[in-house]
């Protein structure tokens, strides 16, 4: 059940407020008044059905009178609910003009931040190109030397290869002296200490040839090299050097065209053209410059739109400054006097303090434009010194360059000194400026506003001064002094009343205030700030007293009521306050009622709708669909309560304005006196309510009362005489009565006239205070329609803002649009560079390798040269001892020649064959590893096909033999295929296993019966020939007739019943689902089962235990039949039967294995949801009570 309460506390407003007011201009005022309303209408028919009191009959005049007065009072609140309403409207009007300025405002400045932003990525974007420029002219000219020291790397190794050759024919002798001789001395040498020395010296030396041949050519190579890696060098600082000179010359030409010193030359210039610095044609590409004129193009519009943002801003400031020098001389000359004057119910004072909001306002619109100058010179270039901007620069024409600290230190302190110099030429420049790029309606508005109140001020003060005041001597001076204290505070209830309680002091008793001016004497004059000194004051008439008291009672009972009116309106905005709470945390509740509700539906989904919770989840989603349905009433009710409070608020206002205006109608009254005492009154009486108007003569008005109550006393005996006609021409004893009644009428008409007096009075001031409030009223038309003008003017300016807005909008989409494809770029320059960046790092790598190769070169020129030192040593030696040995060698160097010739082509030949057999192995070892893969690849096929094939045959005879075609197919190429065929042949295998085996089970129990009712049947065939062989042995008939029948009759106890085979079955029934129950029970005693797992095995208990007791109680039925009355069927008749129950049987085990099938799924099902949505249930729940805690918190703090 939901709590109501809240809602029922609501409901019962309206009981407690009273009768329900049917429109806003029928308020209720009073309570006392509803019950004058009722006697008033019991009075009137008392008249009608013929009581004649002479009380009822005298109060007639009296009635309509107050009736009039009410009407009155209906319309004056009428009035004074359209002026507020009229009043709220302008103010809300004029607070969505200056939000939708300070709106305005932040999108300009917003505009502005994201021009910097574009600027500094345009910027960076041409660091950017600048870069990527130089890296792609660095890798061509990388390229252009690689490509160039490839061609001369082939060069110098082909000139290496040949100088080889060379070398080689220079190095062979022909006669081959030298070598021959040199080689028989070797061989000697070494055959001396050898004995088994052969002649295989000669490939040594062709080695060492071949050595020193090599090194010359490595030493050739390196010097080559170290002087090819000297002219790079050379390249590239003389590129590199170009390249500083043409950025350099580049980053001038764009500050020269960014500073417009290039202006001339870039008008005579063709357009989307480009540079071209250096040895353009290697390093740049038509694509290239394409991009590059393309890019020069958009940055000229983007300085373009930059120029035009600055003579926006330019514009901008004039305007600003020419509303500065306007509002300096405005202020300037609006100089006035502290008068009393009231103008639209506000006084000098609260103009003063107007005025001075206005002036603060100024002052913050005057620093924020001083923080936008900076922010412009910035932007145009400076350095954001107002000291020296200031007053250079035209964006503060009229501000002189001395004001500048002046006005810093008054807009610091808040002061509202600013010296402004105007000129001349400067405001026609301002003039010329149109571009509305700040709303400047408010402070214009205000303008307005000051100068409207001046001139009604003036207005007003002219037509005092010209008045002439016929009673009294004196007049008002021009300049009046400032009312009151009470006065200004019983008046300022149409200034922010619902937020700020007026304080109603209570007056003095007014006859202490008689009292001392009676004794003080007659030649005193009473000192009152709102008459004039010229003026005496005369004395109090005794007459008066009464009245004044009466007065005074009147205000203090006023003050009190208005304190507790107070009160009961702080109260009902505090349930306002409350009702909104109320209504937010109801929104909070019902929004966590749809994520549960959601939750409940995940999890109904996962259970399925075989679980018996679901039927309770659906009952509980329809709950929640409804309790969410319920909260569009809900919030409807709380809508249609706040507005009921708001009314009443509303309301309350309304009647604590009227109170007031009554007490001070009510004090007005007696400022207006025709004698000293009337005066003195006045005075008095304006001590604490005194609002200043003009004194007019008294004298008039009492004649006009005199004769108005003449002439009701004339009607009164007309209306008696005539009402008493008919009682006196019908009943003449009632002679006396009647004129006992009117000499009581007579009395009581002296005392009527005094309150008819006193109604006169009310009438005459409500009329006055009616025509003042329609004078009032169309004063307040005049400036509602001269406020509706300024609200057209202001939506015009709006509208022209929102243009501006959307432009500037536009603006920035088209500046989005132009980063993003300028981001694309930037995106694909990267992609370049990286690209650049991969080339020069295998340039790199290249580059270290061929350091590396040198590096090895110069270490192997080293070991050469060492090894060529050492070696020239030995063979200086060997020289000096082969010079003896030559001799010896020379005729043996011919067979030594041709014997090295034959080895040298011995060991080719080798080598050859060696070479021929590695490749040999190599290719046969090939050819049987393929030969091994082609037999495997064979194999595997033989084996797929033949598996495919047996699988189909197996799946073939499964389908027929459960009648059933296979879900899954076979597939060739696709081992999941195969593997999805074995699993379901599988299946289908275990279930046709199972199957034989029940069928088995069922058949081994069908025969074991058959042979039972076999032997049942032997059995009875043996009792029949028994009894039929009795039959023959049976006496004649009359003799023992009586006892045959006992005798049949044991026969028939003593023969064996019929054993019925559903008995049985319901027996076996009952003990399986009893003994399923005890399973049951003894899992869900289980420790570790969640409780969702609990409560399902619980429900199946529930309905196992259901089903036990219906074949308990068939079982007892079938108990409970006559088994003497049992038909003895035959055999085959059983046979039936029992083939028929077995069918029945087979029925039962079928719709049980479903059963068991679903109780496995629920069992696989509801433990993964526990494990799933229980922490989510845990948190769900959780939220709501937080929820709820935190809404019943927030309504019960106040």
């Amino acid at each position: 059940m939901e709590d109501n309460s809240v809602l029922n506390e609501d409901s019962n407003l309206e009981h407690v407020e009273g009768q329900p007011r049917r429109s806003m201009s029928q308020p209720v005022l009073n309570v006392e008044g509803d019950k004058r309303t009722s006697s008033t209408s019991a009075t009137q028919q008392q008249v009608l059905s013929g009581a004649f009191s002479s009380a009822d009959v005298r109060s007639i005049p009296i009635i309509q009178t107050w009736e009039e007065n009410k009407a009155l009072k209906t319309k004056i609140t009428i009035l004074r609910g359209e002026l507020q309403m009229y009043q709220r409207r302008y103010s809300e009007a004029k607070e969505a003009s200056q939000k939708r300025v300070k709106e305005v405002m932040d999108d300009y400045v917003d505009l502005k931040l994201g021009q910097e932003n574009v600027q500094e990525k345009m910027e960076q974007y041409k660091l950017m190109e600048e870069d990527l420029l130089a890296m792609q002219s660095r890798i061509e000219t990388s390229e252009d030397n690689f490509a160039r020291q490839m061609k001369e790397f082939e060069a110098q190794k082909h000139a290496m290869e040949e100088r080889i050759k060379e070398l080689e024919l220079s190095a062979t002798d022909a006669n081959n002296t030298t070598v021959g001789s040199f080689r028989g001395t070797l061989d000697d040498i070494l055959k001396k200490n050898d004995p088994d020395f052969t002649l295989t010296s000669g490939y040594e030396e062709r080695k060492i040839n071949d050595l020193e041949a090599k090194l010359l050519s490595e030493i050739d190579k390196v010097a080559e090299l170290e002087d090819h890696i000297q002219q790079l060098r050379q390249e590239l600082d003389d590129q590199s050097a170009r390249l500083a000179d043409s950025e350099n010359v580049r980053a001038q030409l764009e500050a020269a065209t960014g500073q417009g010193i290039l202006g001339a030359a870039g008008n005579a210039m063709v357009p989307n053209s480009t540079f071209m610095i250096g040895n353009g044609r290697e390093s740049q590409t038509r694509d290239q410059l394409n991009y590059i004129d393309d890019l020069e193009t958009k940055l000229a519009d983007a300085k373009k739109e930059n120029d035009k943002a600055r003579q926006a801003l330019v514009e901008y400031m004039n305007k600003c400054s020419k509303l500065e020098h306007e509002i300096r001389t405005m202020v300037k000359n609006s100089t006035f006097d502290s008068s009393s004057m009231l103008l639209g119910g506000q006084t000098s004072d609260e103009l003063k303090i107007q005025i001075g909001k206005v002036n603060g306002e100024l002052n913050v619109l005057r620093a924020e434009n001083r923080e936008l100058r900076i922010r412009c010179d910035q932007l145009t270039g400076g350095d954001g010194n107002l000291s020296i901007s200031l007053g250079q620069s035209r964006l503060m024409a009229g501000i002189a360059t001395n004001d500048v600290d002046s006005i810093g230190q008054g807009n610091e302190t808040g002061g509202t000194s600013m010296r402004i110099l105007p000129r001349e030429s400067q405001l026609d420049d301002l003039e010329e400026s149109k571009l509305p790029l700040m709303d400047t309606s408010s402070a214009v508005r205000n303008q307005q506003q000051f100068a409207s109140m001046w001139e009604d001020f003036e207005s007003v003060k002219d037509s005092l001064q010209n008045n002439h005041n016929d009673t009294l001597e004196g007049s008002f001076n021009s300049s009046m002094p400032p009312p009151g204290r009470d006065a200004t505070q019983s008046f300022l209830s149409q200034k922010s009343f619902k937020n700020s309680p007026i304080v109603m002091q209570k007056p003095k008793s007014l006859h202490l205030h008689l009292k001392s001016h009676q004794s003080e004497g007659a030649g005193e004059q009473i000192q009152n700030n709102s008459f004039s000194t010229k003026t005496a004051s005369p004395h109090v008439s005794q007459s008066h007293i009464p009245i004044l008291h009466d007065m005074q009672q009147i205000l203090d009972s006023s003050a009190m009521f208005l304190e507790g009116q107070h009160d009961v309106a702080v109260n009902v905005e505090q349930m306002q306050e409350k009702m909104s709470q109320i209504r937010e945390a109801l929104a909070r509740l019902f929004e966590r009622l749809k994520s549960s509700a959601a939750l409940f539906e995940e999890i109904l989904e996962r259970m399925g709708s075989s679980d018996p919770n679901a039927d309770k989840i659906k009952k509980m989603k329809l709950a929640f669909e409804t309790s969410i349905n319920d909260k569009l009433n809900v919030s409807a009710i709380l809508e249609a309560a706040e507005k009921d409070l708001h009314n009443m608020s509303l309301n309350f206002s309304i009647l604590e304005k009227s109170i007031v205006s009554q007490a001070a109608e009510a004090s007005r009254r007696f400022t207006i006196a025709p004698d000293a005492e009337d005066v003195a009154s006045s005075s008095l009486l304006n001590a604490s309510y005194s609002p200043l108007f003009k004194f007019t003569s008294n004298s008039d008005i009492v004649e006009k009362l005199q004769n108005e109550v003449s002439e009701l006393k004339n009607e009164l005996e007309m209306a008696r005489t005539r009402d008493m006609r008919s009682p006196l021409n019908g009943s003449s004893g009632r002679l006396s009565d009647v004129q006992i009644n009117t000499n009581r009428m007579f009395e009581d008409l002296e005392v009527s006239e005094a309150t008819l007096q006193k109604a006169k009075e009310e009438n005459s001031t409500l009329k006055s205070q009616f025509a003042e409030l329609e004078a009032n009223l169309h004063q307040v038309n005049s400036k509602l329609g001269e406020v509706r003008c300024e609200l057209n003017e202001a939506l015009a300016r709006v509208d022209g803002e929102q243009e501006t807005r959307v432009k500037a909008e536009n603006a920035l989409e088209e500046a989005r649009q132009l980063i993003s494809s300028l981001k694309h770029e930037e995106n694909e320059l990267k992609k370049t560079i990286t690209d650049m960046g991969m080339r020069l790092n295998e340039a790199k790598k290249s580059d270290e390798f061929l350091k590396s190769e040198l590096s090895t070169a110069l270490e192997e020129e080293k070991k050469s040269q060492n090894l060529a030192d050492e070696l020239s040593e030995e063979l200086n030696g060997w020289r000096m001892r082969t010079k003896e040995a030559e001799n010896k060698v020379e005729h043996a160097s011919s067979e030594k020649s041709e014997m090295l010739e034959r080895i040298v082509h011995l060991e080719t030949e080798m080598e050859k064959l060696s070479t021929s057999e590695i490749a040999a192995d190599y290719c046969s070892t090939k050819m049987t590893e393929r030969k091994k893969e082609i037999e495997l690849a064979k194999y595997r096929e033989d084996f797929e096909n033949a598996a495919i094939v047996g699988l189909e045959r197996i799946s073939k005879e499964i389908s027929e033999l459960t009648k059933k075609t296979l879900k899954a197919k076979i597939i060739p190429s696709n081992i999941s295929s195969i593997q999805l065929v074995c699993d379901e042949l599988c299946r289908r295998l275990s279930r046709e296993r199972e199957q034989q085996h029940e069928y088995a089970k069922v058949m081994r129990d069908v025969n074991e019966k058959i042979e039972k009712l076999q032997l049942e049947k032997d059995a009875l065939e043996h009792e029949l020939k028994m009894m039929s062989s009795n039959n023959e042995n049976v006496p004649p008939v009359g003799t023992s007739v009586s006892g045959m029948p006992t005798k049949t009759s044991n026969q028939k106890c003593a023969q064996p019943h019929y054993t019925s085979p559903t008995r049985q079955l319901l027996h076996e029934s009952t003990m399986a689902v009893d003994a399923i129950v005890q399973k049951l029970k003894k899992t869900h005693n289980m420790s570790g089962m969640g409780p969702e797992l609990k409560e399902t095995i619980g429900n199946v208990i529930n309905e196992s235990r259901v089903l036990r007791d219906f074949l308990h109680q068939k079982l007892i039925l079938f108990k409970g039949i006559d088994m003497s009355n049992w038909k003895n069927e035959t055999v085959d008749q059983l046979i039936t039967d029992l083939g028929q129950l077995h069918q029945d049987n087979l029925m039962l085990e079928e719709q049980i294995k479903k059963y068991k099938k679903e109780l496995k799924l629920t069992k696989s099902a509801i433990p993964t949801l526990g494990v799933e949505f229980q922490d989510r249930i845990k948190t769900e729940i959780g939220k709501i009570a937080t929820d709820m805690g935190g809404a019943v918190k927030e309504i019960r703090k106040k």
